[in-house]
């Protein structure tokens, strides 16, 4: 896996954006398409690209981009900075509900965690400390919402009363992940599909290379 660093203004069917190439100039495309692996900048690492933007000057055409503005703004007049994923083979691990349960039930209640999927497939809580962290960073594949500190949400006593809804709003995320290769963010179910019809088609879906 590696990634590669997309740009656009607002997210449509039809999204048109910018992809960063090796010249450090950005081309227009079709937004999260393939990599184009002679002319696209690859990054090895999620925060490698990630150290890109915060460390370089984004200039397309020919204005000069404030990428931190996506953060505070909704407007299409501001370019959003995305780091893409994009797979050789499909991950290495599907995580289950109880997998879910297990990584609940051991977080700390003194913490806000946020529940996420790295990019392997396995669930994780990540202590949720300021503005640098996995949040802003989205070094993950998805997650959830933030589970406030002292709010019985997660631990040994915590009830795990939404699981199931939880469970399936990350495999809807999951899936979407895999076909885009965005860091997908989810608070809530839409329940188009079953947990079992999702993994039935995260099962067949054809990993495009690059």
């Amino acid at each position: 896996m590696f990634f590669t660093i997309e740009a656009y203004k607002e997210l449509t069917q039809e999204c048109m954006g910018y992809r960063l190439n090796k010249d450090g100039n950005w081309y227009p495309q079709k937004c999260f398409g393939k990599c184009n692996t002679e002319l696209d900048m690859i990054f090895k690492k999620h925060e490698e690209a990630k150290g890109w933007i915060k460390e370089h000057e984004i200039v397309i055409n020919k204005s000069n981009i404030d990428t931190t503005l996506s953060n505070f703004i909704n407007t299409k007049e501001v370019y959003i900075c995305e780091v893409m994923a994009h797979r050789l083979t499909k991950p290495e691990h599907q995580f289950t509900k109880q997998e879910l349960v297990d990584v609940i039930l051991g977080g700390n209640d003194r913490y806000n965690n946020s529940l996420i999927i790295d990019f392997n497939g396995y669930p994780k809580l990540v202590r949720w400390i300021n503005n640098d962290d996995i949040r802003y960073t989205q070094n993950y594949a998805v997650r959830y919402e933030t589970f406030a500190a002292d709010k019985g949400e997660v631990g040994a006593s915590s009830n795990l009363y939404y699981i199931d809804q939880i469970y399936v709003s990350l495999l809807e995320a999951w899936l979407e992940h895999l076909k885009t290769g965005r860091s997908i963010y989810t608070d809530y179910a839409e329940n188009k599909l079953s947990s079992d019809e999702i993994l039935n088609t995260v099962s067949k879906l054809h990993i495009a290379l690059f």
